[in-house]
């Protein structure tokens, strides 16, 4: 019985982990504009003497 039962959570956990890899993947996608937008706006907005 505990096998069978522990069959769906397994089959869960590891759905979970595919969607934080495949979230982790678009994250690391993600921050270098987000670091370059990031940049710009501090950039832009430094006062110019």
């Amino acid at each position: 019985m505990p096998p069978q039962r522990n069959l769906p959570e397994n089959k869960d956990a590891v759905a979970t982990n595919d969607k934080a890899l495949s979230g982790l993947e678009l994250l690391m996608d993600v921050i270098p504009i987000l670091v370059e937008e990031y940049k710009k706006l501090c950039y832009s907005s430094l006062p110019t003497f």
